[in-house]
Protein backbone atom coordinates (compact mmCIF):
# COMPACT_ATOMS: atom_id res chain seq x y z
CA UNK A 1 0.00 0.00 0.00
CA UNK A 2 3.10 2.50 0.88
CA UNK A 3 4.30 1.14 -2.47
CA UNK A 4 1.31 1.49 -4.36
CA UNK A 5 -0.31 4.86 -2.37
CA UNK A 6 -3.43 2.89 -3.09
CA UNK A 7 -4.62 2.67 0.78
CA UNK A 8 -8.29 0.93 -0.57
CA UNK A 9 -6.54 -1.88 -2.15
CA UNK A 10 -4.36 -4.61 -0.44
CA UNK A 11 -2.69 -6.42 -2.61
CA UNK A 12 -0.06 -9.53 -2.15
CA UNK A 13 2.71 -9.74 -5.23
CA UNK A 14 0.37 -7.54 -7.15
CA UNK A 15 -2.53 -9.91 -6.93
CA UNK A 16 -5.77 -8.51 -4.97
CA UNK A 17 -6.15 -10.13 -1.34
CA UNK A 18 -9.80 -10.40 -0.55
CA UNK A 19 -9.45 -12.98 2.66
CA UNK A 20 -9.63 -9.74 5.04
CA UNK A 21 -10.02 -6.56 5.11
CA UNK A 22 -7.22 -3.99 5.37
CA UNK A 23 -7.75 -1.98 8.73
CA UNK A 24 -4.98 -3.68 10.37
CA UNK A 25 -2.66 -3.53 6.95
CA UNK A 26 -3.29 0.39 7.43
CA UNK A 27 -1.71 -0.02 11.01
CA UNK A 28 1.53 -1.26 9.67
CA UNK A 29 1.33 1.03 7.03
CA UNK A 30 1.13 3.89 10.08
CA UNK A 31 3.75 2.51 11.86
CA UNK A 32 6.15 2.29 8.81
CA UNK A 33 5.25 5.97 8.59
CA UNK A 34 5.95 6.67 12.32
CA UNK A 35 10.13 4.95 12.01
CA UNK A 36 10.04 6.49 8.48
CA UNK A 37 11.30 2.63 7.59
CA UNK A 38 10.40 -1.09 6.56
CA UNK A 39 11.95 -2.89 9.22
CA UNK A 40 10.88 -5.67 11.55
CA UNK A 41 10.58 -3.32 14.51
CA UNK A 42 8.64 -1.18 12.34
CA UNK A 43 6.66 -4.44 11.41
CA UNK A 44 6.43 -5.30 15.06
CA UNK A 45 5.81 -2.25 17.04
CA UNK A 46 2.09 -2.39 16.44
CA UNK A 47 1.85 -6.08 18.13
CA UNK A 48 3.93 -4.98 21.28
CA UNK A 49 2.08 -1.65 21.78
CA UNK A 50 -1.51 -3.73 21.67
CA UNK A 51 -0.11 -6.30 24.32
CA UNK A 52 0.72 -3.34 26.43
CA UNK A 53 -2.52 -1.22 26.11
CA UNK A 54 -4.50 -4.30 26.41
CA UNK A 55 -2.81 -5.54 29.46
CA UNK A 56 -3.71 -1.73 30.85
CA UNK A 57 -7.33 -1.74 29.65
CA UNK A 58 -7.30 -5.47 31.61
CA UNK A 59 -5.83 -4.16 34.34
CA UNK A 60 -8.42 -1.10 35.39
CA UNK A 61 -11.05 -3.00 34.31
CA UNK A 62 -10.50 -5.89 36.82
CA UNK A 63 -9.46 -3.68 39.73
CA UNK A 64 -13.35 -2.18 39.01
CA UNK A 65 -14.83 -5.33 39.92
CA UNK A 66 -12.80 -7.47 41.84
CA UNK A 67 -9.19 -5.78 43.64
CA UNK A 68 -6.00 -4.38 42.72
CA UNK A 69 -4.16 -7.79 43.00
CA UNK A 70 -6.11 -9.86 41.09
CA UNK A 71 -6.28 -7.30 38.26
CA UNK A 72 -2.67 -6.65 38.48
CA UNK A 73 -2.03 -10.30 37.76
CA UNK A 74 -4.77 -11.14 35.76
CA UNK A 75 -2.96 -8.33 33.33
CA UNK A 76 0.47 -9.40 34.14
CA UNK A 77 -0.78 -13.35 33.00
CA UNK A 78 -2.24 -11.80 29.98
CA UNK A 79 0.60 -10.59 29.12
CA UNK A 80 3.77 -13.10 29.96
CA UNK A 81 1.64 -16.77 28.74
CA UNK A 82 4.03 -18.25 27.08
CA UNK A 83 2.82 -18.11 23.64
CA UNK A 84 2.44 -14.14 23.79
CA UNK A 85 6.06 -14.22 25.30
CA UNK A 86 8.32 -16.25 23.63
CA UNK A 87 6.22 -17.03 20.46
CA UNK A 88 3.84 -14.17 18.69
CA UNK A 89 4.98 -10.86 20.59
CA UNK A 90 8.05 -11.42 17.83
CA UNK A 91 5.90 -11.36 14.68
CA UNK A 92 3.71 -8.67 12.84
CA UNK A 93 0.38 -11.19 13.94
CA UNK A 94 -2.64 -8.85 13.70
CA UNK A 95 -4.69 -11.01 16.53
CA UNK A 96 -3.11 -8.82 19.35
CA UNK A 97 -4.72 -5.54 18.14
CA UNK A 98 -8.41 -7.86 17.43
CA UNK A 99 -8.01 -9.45 20.41
CA UNK A 100 -7.72 -5.61 22.06
CA UNK A 101 -10.61 -4.42 19.86
CA UNK A 102 -13.00 -7.65 20.93
CA UNK A 103 -12.20 -7.62 24.59
CA UNK A 104 -12.85 -3.71 24.60
CA UNK A 105 -16.28 -4.65 22.98
CA UNK A 106 -16.93 -7.18 25.49
CA UNK A 107 -16.30 -4.80 28.56
CA UNK A 108 -18.66 -2.33 26.57
CA UNK A 109 -21.14 -4.43 27.22
CA UNK A 110 -20.74 -5.46 31.00
CA UNK A 111 -19.54 -2.38 31.89
CA UNK A 112 -22.88 -0.28 29.93
CA UNK A 113 -24.91 -2.83 30.66
CA UNK A 114 -24.84 -2.63 34.05
CA UNK A 115 -25.19 0.89 33.90
CA UNK A 116 -28.26 0.41 31.59
CA UNK A 117 -26.97 2.54 29.40
CA UNK A 118 -28.55 0.39 25.86
CA UNK A 119 -27.75 2.76 23.41
CA UNK A 120 -24.64 3.66 24.49
CA UNK A 121 -24.19 -0.21 24.78
CA UNK A 122 -25.37 -0.95 21.03
CA UNK A 123 -24.35 1.60 19.42
CA UNK A 124 -20.00 1.75 20.49
CA UNK A 125 -19.92 -2.44 21.06
CA UNK A 126 -21.14 -2.53 16.77
CA UNK A 127 -18.52 -0.18 16.47
CA UNK A 128 -16.07 -2.37 18.04
CA UNK A 129 -17.17 -5.35 16.15
CA UNK A 130 -17.45 -3.28 12.79
CA UNK A 131 -13.58 -2.85 13.47
CA UNK A 132 -12.88 -6.14 14.19
CA UNK A 133 -14.90 -7.06 11.10
CA UNK A 134 -12.47 -4.89 8.73
CA UNK A 135 -9.15 -6.45 10.69
CA UNK A 136 -10.32 -10.31 10.18
CA UNK A 137 -14.06 -10.40 8.92
CA UNK A 138 -16.47 -12.94 10.53
CA UNK A 139 -14.96 -13.94 13.81
CA UNK A 140 -15.11 -10.81 15.13
CA UNK A 141 -19.26 -10.29 14.79
CA UNK A 142 -19.74 -13.94 16.25
CA UNK A 143 -17.67 -13.13 19.24
CA UNK A 144 -19.65 -10.05 19.63
CA UNK A 145 -22.97 -11.88 19.06
CA UNK A 146 -22.16 -14.39 21.59
CA UNK A 147 -20.75 -11.80 24.08
CA UNK A 148 -25.07 -10.16 23.49
CA UNK A 149 -26.23 -13.50 24.04
CA UNK A 150 -24.44 -14.24 27.09
CA UNK A 151 -24.93 -11.14 29.05
CA UNK A 152 -28.84 -10.74 27.99
CA UNK A 153 -29.25 -14.16 28.70
CA UNK A 154 -27.09 -13.95 32.03
CA UNK A 155 -28.90 -10.85 32.96
CA UNK A 156 -32.63 -11.91 32.26
CA UNK A 157 -32.71 -9.34 29.89
CA UNK A 158 -33.74 -10.84 27.00
CA UNK A 159 -36.32 -8.69 25.39
CA UNK A 160 -33.32 -5.82 24.94
CA UNK A 161 -32.02 -7.50 22.28
CA UNK A 162 -35.13 -6.48 20.34
CA UNK A 163 -35.04 -3.21 21.19
CA UNK A 164 -34.65 0.12 19.21
CA UNK A 165 -31.69 0.50 20.61
CA UNK A 166 -30.28 -2.37 19.04
CA UNK A 167 -31.28 -1.48 15.84
CA UNK A 168 -29.01 1.53 16.35
CA UNK A 169 -25.76 -0.58 17.02
CA UNK A 170 -26.75 -2.52 13.93
CA UNK A 171 -26.66 0.81 11.97
CA UNK A 172 -23.40 1.65 13.29
CA UNK A 173 -22.06 -1.44 12.46
CA UNK A 174 -23.35 -0.89 8.67
CA UNK A 175 -22.13 2.58 8.37
CA UNK A 176 -19.06 1.93 9.26
CA UNK A 177 -19.14 -0.89 6.98
CA UNK A 178 -20.10 1.47 4.22
CA UNK A 179 -17.49 4.33 5.16
CA UNK A 180 -14.82 1.83 3.39
CA UNK A 181 -16.41 -0.89 1.14
CA UNK A 182 -18.54 2.22 -0.91
CA UNK A 183 -15.13 4.34 -2.10
CA UNK A 184 -13.55 0.44 -1.89
CA UNK A 185 -16.13 -1.00 -4.69
CA UNK A 186 -16.63 2.72 -6.56
CA UNK A 187 -12.24 2.26 -7.27
CA UNK A 188 -12.13 -1.68 -7.95
CA UNK A 189 -14.12 -3.79 -10.20
CA UNK A 190 -14.95 -6.16 -7.75
CA UNK A 191 -18.62 -7.39 -7.03
CA UNK A 192 -19.45 -7.12 -3.06
CA UNK A 193 -20.88 -10.96 -4.11
CA UNK A 194 -16.75 -11.71 -4.32
CA UNK A 195 -15.78 -9.87 -1.66
CA UNK A 196 -18.07 -11.01 1.16
CA UNK A 197 -18.47 -14.97 0.09
CA UNK A 198 -14.36 -14.74 0.22
CA UNK A 199 -14.68 -12.97 3.70
CA UNK A 200 -17.53 -15.79 4.58
CA UNK A 201 -15.00 -19.13 2.91
CA UNK A 202 -12.26 -17.72 4.97
CA UNK A 203 -14.19 -18.68 8.33
CA UNK A 204 -16.10 -21.33 7.00
CA UNK A 205 -13.22 -23.90 5.68
CA UNK A 206 -11.74 -23.76 8.86
CA UNK A 207 -15.28 -26.14 9.58
CA UNK A 208 -14.34 -29.23 7.87
CA UNK A 209 -13.20 -32.89 9.37
CA UNK A 210 -12.23 -35.90 7.22
CA UNK A 211 -14.04 -37.76 9.24
CA UNK A 212 -15.64 -39.29 13.19
CA UNK A 213 -12.01 -40.15 14.28
CA UNK A 214 -10.52 -36.49 12.98
CA UNK A 215 -13.40 -34.92 14.80
CA UNK A 216 -12.64 -36.66 18.03
CA UNK A 217 -9.29 -36.28 17.77
CA UNK A 218 -9.85 -32.51 18.00
CA UNK A 219 -12.30 -32.81 20.12
CA UNK A 220 -10.42 -34.29 23.00
CA UNK A 221 -7.01 -32.57 21.97
CA UNK A 222 -8.09 -29.14 21.45
CA UNK A 223 -8.47 -28.05 25.88
CA UNK A 224 -4.86 -30.13 25.77
CA UNK A 225 -3.60 -27.52 23.38
CA UNK A 226 -5.26 -24.46 25.28
CA UNK A 227 -3.17 -25.65 28.26
CA UNK A 228 -0.37 -25.90 26.49
CA UNK A 229 0.19 -22.76 24.54
CA UNK A 230 -0.60 -20.80 27.58
CA UNK A 231 1.37 -21.94 30.01
CA UNK A 232 2.28 -21.16 33.02
CA UNK A 233 -0.83 -19.68 33.85
CA UNK A 234 -3.34 -22.63 32.62
CA UNK A 235 -2.03 -24.42 35.47
CA UNK A 236 -4.27 -22.43 37.43
CA UNK A 237 -6.79 -24.82 35.62
CA UNK A 238 -6.53 -27.66 38.65
CA UNK A 239 -8.07 -24.85 41.06
CA UNK A 240 -11.16 -25.67 39.06
CA UNK A 241 -11.26 -29.26 40.33
CA UNK A 242 -13.59 -28.27 43.68
CA UNK A 243 -17.36 -29.31 44.33
CA UNK A 244 -17.98 -25.44 45.23
CA UNK A 245 -16.11 -23.88 42.46
CA UNK A 246 -19.12 -22.93 40.63
CA UNK A 247 -20.38 -20.94 43.85
CA UNK A 248 -17.14 -19.03 44.28
CA UNK A 249 -17.72 -17.87 40.43
CA UNK A 250 -21.17 -16.49 41.36
CA UNK A 251 -20.09 -14.72 43.97
CA UNK A 252 -18.56 -11.84 41.76
CA UNK A 253 -20.61 -11.17 38.75
CA UNK A 254 -17.98 -10.06 36.91
CA UNK A 255 -15.74 -12.83 37.00
CA UNK A 256 -19.03 -15.30 36.40
CA UNK A 257 -19.85 -12.96 33.21
CA UNK A 258 -15.84 -13.76 32.13
CA UNK A 259 -16.90 -17.34 32.61
CA UNK A 260 -19.39 -17.56 30.47
CA UNK A 261 -17.57 -15.79 27.38
CA UNK A 262 -14.85 -18.12 27.79
CA UNK A 263 -17.33 -21.23 27.86
CA UNK A 264 -19.07 -19.98 24.86
CA UNK A 265 -17.06 -18.51 22.71
CA UNK A 266 -13.92 -20.69 22.92
CA UNK A 267 -16.13 -23.70 20.83
CA UNK A 268 -16.41 -21.70 17.84
CA UNK A 269 -12.70 -22.70 17.69
CA UNK A 270 -12.90 -25.95 19.45
CA UNK A 271 -15.03 -27.50 16.64
CA UNK A 272 -12.71 -25.80 13.77
CA UNK A 273 -10.86 -28.21 11.72
CA UNK A 274 -7.52 -25.61 11.70
CA UNK A 275 -5.74 -24.78 15.58
CA UNK A 276 -4.25 -21.60 16.07
CA UNK A 277 -3.42 -20.62 19.71
CA UNK A 278 -2.67 -16.55 18.63
CA UNK A 279 -6.91 -16.86 17.60
CA UNK A 280 -7.15 -17.16 21.30
CA UNK A 281 -6.04 -14.11 22.56
CA UNK A 282 -9.55 -12.17 22.51
CA UNK A 283 -10.75 -14.50 25.35
CA UNK A 284 -7.74 -14.98 27.47
CA UNK A 285 -8.40 -12.32 29.84
CA UNK A 286 -12.07 -13.93 30.52
CA UNK A 287 -9.56 -17.08 31.30
CA UNK A 288 -7.33 -14.94 33.56
CA UNK A 289 -9.89 -13.44 35.06
CA UNK A 290 -11.43 -16.25 36.47
CA UNK A 291 -8.22 -18.46 37.22
CA UNK A 292 -6.46 -15.66 39.05
CA UNK A 293 -9.72 -14.81 41.24
CA UNK A 294 -10.33 -18.24 42.27
CA UNK A 295 -6.39 -18.27 43.42
CA UNK A 296 -6.61 -15.52 45.97
CA UNK A 297 -9.91 -16.90 46.96
CA UNK A 298 -8.55 -20.00 47.91
CA UNK A 299 -7.03 -21.03 51.11
CA UNK A 300 -3.38 -20.87 50.94
CA UNK A 301 -3.71 -25.06 52.63
CA UNK A 302 -6.12 -26.08 49.92
CA UNK A 303 -3.66 -29.08 48.09
CA UNK A 304 -4.77 -27.05 44.97
CA UNK A 305 -2.64 -24.03 45.63
CA UNK A 306 -0.43 -25.84 46.81
CA UNK A 307 0.44 -28.01 44.03
CA UNK A 308 0.27 -24.53 41.89
CA UNK A 309 3.08 -23.09 44.60
CA UNK A 310 4.91 -26.24 44.09
CA UNK A 311 5.04 -26.89 40.21
CA UNK A 312 5.95 -22.97 40.01
CA UNK A 313 8.91 -23.53 42.57
CA UNK A 314 10.29 -26.71 40.89
CA UNK A 315 10.48 -24.54 37.70
CA UNK A 316 12.57 -21.65 39.25
CA UNK A 317 14.75 -24.13 40.28
CA UNK A 318 15.22 -26.00 37.18
CA UNK A 319 15.69 -23.16 35.42
CA UNK A 320 18.58 -22.25 37.88
CA UNK A 321 19.65 -26.08 37.11
CA UNK A 322 19.55 -25.20 33.31
CA UNK A 323 21.40 -21.67 33.41
CA UNK A 324 24.34 -23.64 35.04
CA UNK A 325 25.03 -26.09 32.16
CA UNK A 326 24.19 -23.33 29.59
CA UNK A 327 27.77 -21.43 29.43
CA UNK A 328 28.65 -25.47 29.00
CA UNK A 329 26.41 -26.03 25.60
CA UNK A 330 28.06 -25.65 22.42
CA UNK A 331 25.36 -24.42 20.62
CA UNK A 332 25.75 -21.07 22.86
CA UNK A 333 29.50 -20.99 22.89
CA UNK A 334 30.00 -17.56 20.72
CA UNK A 335 27.57 -15.74 22.84
CA UNK A 336 28.96 -12.27 23.47
CA UNK A 337 29.23 -11.69 27.33
CA UNK A 338 27.92 -15.35 27.92
CA UNK A 339 29.72 -15.73 31.64
CA UNK A 340 28.45 -12.50 32.64
CA UNK A 341 25.01 -13.43 31.01
CA UNK A 342 25.01 -17.11 32.51
CA UNK A 343 25.95 -15.18 36.33
CA UNK A 344 23.44 -12.76 36.10
CA UNK A 345 20.74 -15.14 35.03
CA UNK A 346 21.59 -17.95 37.79
CA UNK A 347 21.79 -15.09 40.55
CA UNK A 348 18.61 -14.22 39.72
CA UNK A 349 16.93 -17.55 39.65
CA UNK A 350 18.73 -18.35 42.27
CA UNK A 351 17.23 -15.21 44.69
CA UNK A 352 13.67 -16.15 42.92
CA UNK A 353 13.51 -19.46 44.19
CA UNK A 354 14.14 -18.10 47.96
CA UNK A 355 12.16 -15.36 47.48
CA UNK A 356 8.89 -17.67 46.57
CA UNK A 357 9.73 -19.96 49.76
CA UNK A 358 9.82 -17.02 51.72
CA UNK A 359 6.96 -14.61 50.30
CA UNK A 360 3.95 -17.05 49.74
CA UNK A 361 2.06 -13.95 49.31
CA UNK A 362 3.52 -12.66 46.45
CA UNK A 363 4.39 -16.28 44.62
CA UNK A 364 2.57 -15.51 41.33
CA UNK A 365 3.97 -11.74 40.76
CA UNK A 366 7.86 -13.57 41.61
CA UNK A 367 6.81 -16.23 38.96
CA UNK A 368 6.38 -13.20 36.52
CA UNK A 369 9.82 -12.10 37.18
CA UNK A 370 11.00 -15.83 36.19
CA UNK A 371 9.30 -15.72 33.01
CA UNK A 372 10.51 -12.58 32.39
CA UNK A 373 14.02 -14.47 32.90
CA UNK A 374 13.19 -16.76 30.54
CA UNK A 375 12.52 -14.37 27.90
CA UNK A 376 15.71 -13.40 28.45
CA UNK A 377 17.36 -16.92 27.97
CA UNK A 378 15.39 -16.96 24.85
CA UNK A 379 16.81 -13.21 23.96
CA UNK A 380 19.90 -13.92 25.02
CA UNK A 381 20.76 -17.38 23.38
CA UNK A 382 18.08 -18.52 21.16
CA UNK A 383 17.13 -15.05 18.78
CA UNK A 384 20.28 -14.61 17.60
CA UNK A 385 20.30 -18.10 15.66
CA UNK A 386 16.96 -16.84 14.16
CA UNK A 387 18.59 -13.33 13.22
CA UNK A 388 21.12 -15.58 11.59
CA UNK A 389 18.04 -17.30 9.43
CA UNK A 390 15.95 -13.85 8.69
CA UNK A 391 19.49 -12.32 7.60
CA UNK A 392 19.99 -14.56 4.79
CA UNK A 393 16.69 -13.79 3.15
CA UNK A 394 17.73 -9.86 3.21
CA UNK A 395 21.42 -11.11 1.94
CA UNK A 396 19.34 -12.98 -0.81
CA UNK A 397 17.17 -10.09 -1.54
CA UNK A 398 20.23 -7.51 -1.66
CA UNK A 399 22.03 -10.16 -4.07
CA UNK A 400 19.18 -10.11 -6.62
CA UNK A 401 18.23 -6.24 -6.41
CA UNK A 402 22.38 -5.55 -7.68
CA UNK A 403 21.94 -7.97 -10.24
CA UNK A 404 18.56 -6.42 -11.34
CA UNK A 405 18.85 -3.21 -10.43
CA UNK A 406 15.53 -0.89 -11.94
CA UNK A 407 14.73 -3.54 -14.59
CA UNK A 408 11.67 -5.29 -14.14
CA UNK A 409 11.55 -8.35 -12.09
CA UNK A 410 8.53 -10.68 -11.66
CA UNK A 411 7.92 -14.10 -9.71
CA UNK A 412 7.11 -17.26 -12.09
CA UNK A 413 6.30 -20.34 -9.89
CA UNK A 414 3.33 -22.70 -9.62
CA UNK A 415 2.34 -21.49 -5.98
CA UNK A 416 -0.27 -18.56 -5.56
CA UNK A 417 0.39 -15.40 -3.99
CA UNK A 418 0.99 -15.37 -0.52
CA UNK A 419 3.63 -17.95 -0.73
CA UNK A 420 6.58 -16.16 -0.92
CA UNK A 421 6.79 -13.46 2.01
CA UNK A 422 10.09 -13.60 3.24
CA UNK A 423 11.37 -12.77 -0.38
CA UNK A 424 8.76 -10.67 -1.15
CA UNK A 425 9.24 -8.69 1.80
CA UNK A 426 12.85 -8.21 1.33
CA UNK A 427 12.76 -7.25 -2.10
CA UNK A 428 10.14 -4.99 -2.25
CA UNK A 429 11.88 -3.31 0.77
CA UNK A 430 15.32 -2.92 -1.23
CA UNK A 431 13.41 -2.04 -4.79
CA UNK A 432 10.34 -0.04 -3.62
CA UNK A 433 8.45 -1.71 -6.47
CA UNK A 434 5.73 -4.38 -5.91
CA UNK A 435 7.10 -8.03 -6.80
CA UNK A 436 4.51 -9.53 -9.07
CA UNK A 437 3.61 -13.11 -10.30
CA UNK A 438 3.77 -13.02 -13.94
CA UNK A 439 3.20 -16.06 -16.39
CA UNK A 440 4.67 -14.18 -19.37
CA UNK A 441 7.54 -13.43 -20.63
CA UNK A 442 8.79 -10.25 -21.24
CA UNK A 443 12.26 -9.15 -22.96
CA UNK A 444 14.29 -7.28 -20.59
CA UNK A 445 12.63 -8.55 -17.79
CA UNK A 446 14.14 -10.81 -14.48
CA UNK A 447 11.85 -13.76 -13.29
CA UNK A 448 12.61 -15.19 -10.14
CA UNK A 449 11.65 -19.09 -10.97
CA UNK A 450 11.13 -22.08 -8.72
CA UNK A 451 12.51 -26.11 -9.69
CA UNK A 452 9.07 -26.33 -11.78
CA UNK A 453 9.50 -23.99 -14.01
CA UNK A 454 13.12 -23.09 -14.20
CA UNK A 455 13.66 -25.81 -16.96
CA UNK A 456 10.26 -25.38 -19.02
CA UNK A 457 11.83 -22.16 -20.89
CA UNK A 458 15.62 -21.26 -21.99
CA UNK A 459 17.04 -18.94 -19.68
CA UNK A 460 20.36 -17.44 -18.22
CA UNK A 461 20.49 -18.60 -14.26
CA UNK A 462 22.26 -15.49 -12.98
CA UNK A 463 22.01 -16.39 -8.91
CA UNK A 464 20.36 -19.70 -7.20
CA UNK A 465 19.10 -19.80 -3.89
CA UNK A 466 17.46 -22.24 -1.43
CA UNK A 467 13.88 -21.72 -0.27
CA UNK A 468 11.09 -23.04 1.46
CA UNK A 469 7.87 -22.75 2.49
CA UNK A 470 5.37 -24.46 4.73
CA UNK A 471 1.74 -23.46 5.58
CA UNK A 472 -1.14 -26.17 6.48
CA UNK A 473 -2.03 -27.10 3.02
CA UNK A 474 1.49 -26.78 0.72
CA UNK A 475 4.51 -27.62 1.43
CA UNK A 476 7.99 -26.51 -0.84
CA UNK A 477 11.40 -27.05 -0.73
CA UNK A 478 13.52 -26.59 -3.34
CA UNK A 479 15.52 -23.37 -4.81
CA UNK A 480 14.48 -20.47 -6.76
CA UNK A 481 16.25 -18.81 -9.23
CA UNK A 482 17.12 -15.30 -10.85
CA UNK A 483 17.04 -15.60 -14.52
CA UNK A 484 16.36 -14.02 -17.63
CA UNK A 485 14.86 -16.06 -20.51
CA UNK A 486 16.40 -16.40 -23.78
CA UNK A 487 14.46 -15.16 -26.90
CA UNK A 488 12.40 -17.49 -28.49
Amino acid sequence: MSITGDYLSPTINGEFYINKPPLYSWVIVGSYKLFNEYSPFSLRFPVVLSILIHGLFIYFIVRRYTDTVVACMTALAFMTNGRTLIFDSMLGLLEHSLALVIYCGFMVIYILGEKKKYLLLFTISYFMAALGFLMKGLPAVAHHGIALLVYFIFTRNFKTLFSKYHLAGIFIFMLTLAIYYIPYFSHNQISPETIFSKVFHESSKRYYFKGVGDFLHIFLEYPLDIAYHFLPWTLLLVLLIRKNALFIIRENKFVFYNTLLFLFNVPVYWFAALKNPHYLYFILPSLYTLLIYIYYRSDRADWRVKFVDMVLWIAIGLGALAIGYLPFNKIVSGTPLLWVKAFFLLSSFSLLFILYYRFKSARLFLFVLAVILFRLIFNWFVLPQRISSQQLYADRALQVHQIVQKSPLYIMANYPAGYYDGVTYYMEKYRRDILRLNHKIEDNAYYLVDDANVKQYPNEVLYQFPFNYMDNNLRYEGNMYLVKFKPQ
